[in-house]
């Protein structure tokens, strides 16, 4: 997304943050019907509005209004929707949708490349208001808003249809980012995507046969991104690959899945991952959802129940003496 997302930094204890992702999909799909049917063409609200559209949504009223509006008397209501669904529990491809709907302004069923860049900039403003971070320039925005465009429009029909921006953003690992932020647990769903993502990505440079300089700084590369250390790549690539640096193909992609599983699961970014994320982690590896039984016995098994935490050093040790 041109780095949209990656020039933020979220707080998942904010308060606000907290109260905004406990609102469930269907509430927000209600205020936004109802605005829509009440008052279509209304940009800005005033208080008496803003408690009329989400009197039933927010627990808070008067509170987020001065949140949303900055102590003015009018707060921006496409802004004001653009963070309701960002941050509120619902599924990554039902926020692209209601994204979409909320600046499919004609009802065409399909947004040009000026309604594309009205949705970036709530979405940016949203975003700013969410997190610590600064939106860009409207220059900078508008060329944005062009390749991402330009990207989706494979058809070069100058319009997208929402399944091709459904279908764009399922691949984008950074919207998907920030769709996690706003989860208390990362689901399977979301942590599937990303982790064929990533895999498929490995996998376009897993043909090399052997571990020369070239193969071995764009491994070292690879992981390095993923957040190991050097010292654990290195340890990984001495399992690989024998005295003549011939590289075991088998052995690379299974290492490589269960770092890159460790990766997408680890969602706080510390290296270690708690009971709910080696949960995510065992169910990728696993292609199904784990019970928490079979999380709890891997963690008595590993010794992980006295200190209740996986770190990525421990995981590589497990990787090479077990099979997922």
């Amino acid at each position: 997304m041109g780095g949209l997302v990656s020039s933020f930094n979220f707080n998942r204890e904010d308060p606000i943050i907290q109260s905004l992702s406990q609102i469930n999909a269907r509430e927000v799909e209600e205020a936004l019907s109802y605005y829509i049917d009440e008052y279509p063409n209304m940009l800005r609200v005033t208080f008496r509005r803003f408690d009329d559209i989400f009197g039933g949504t927010l627990i808070d009223v008067e509170r987020f209004f001065l949140f949303f509006s900055d102590g003015k008397p009018e707060a921006d209501l496409l802004e004001i929707f653009a963070a309701l669904i960002i941050a509120c529990k619902g599924m990554a491809e039902w926020k692209v949708k209601m994204l979409f709907c909320l600046f499919d302004f004609d009802n065409s069923e399909n947004i040009d490349k000026n309604e594309l860049s009205l949705v970036l900039s709530a979405f940016t403003k949203a975003l700013s208001k969410l997190a610590s971070g600064t939106p860009p320039s409207v220059s900078k925005l508008y060329i944005i808003a062009a390749n991402i465009f330009k990207e989706i429009d494979k058809d070069n029909s100058q319009t997208l249809e929402l399944e091709e921006i459904i279908d764009w953003t399922g691949k984008n690992e950074e919207f998907q980012d920030l769709m996690a932020h706003f989860s208390h647990i990362q689901s399977l769903d979301l942590a599937k995507i990303r982790f064929d993502h990533s895999l498929a990505e490995f996998t376009s440079f897993l043909p090399v046969e052997v571990l020369n300089d070239s193969s071995k700084n764009t491994i070292l590369r690879f992981f390095t991104n993923k957040s190991f250390s050097l010292r654990e790549i290195e340890d990984m690539l001495s399992h690989i690959s024998n005295w003549e640096n011939r590289i075991d193909k088998d052995k690379l992609e299974k290492y490589a899945k269960g770092m890159i599983g460790f990766y997408i699961s680890d969602f706080t970014g510390q290296q270690k991952l708690a009971k709910s994320e080696l949960q995510i982690l065992l169910s990728l590896l696993g292609g199904e959802q784990k019970p928490l039984s079979v999380i709890e016995d891997f963690m008595r098994k590993h010794g992980i129940s006295r200190t209740g935490y996986l770190t990525s050093s421990s995981w590589l040790q497990v990787l090479y003496k077990e099979t997922f």
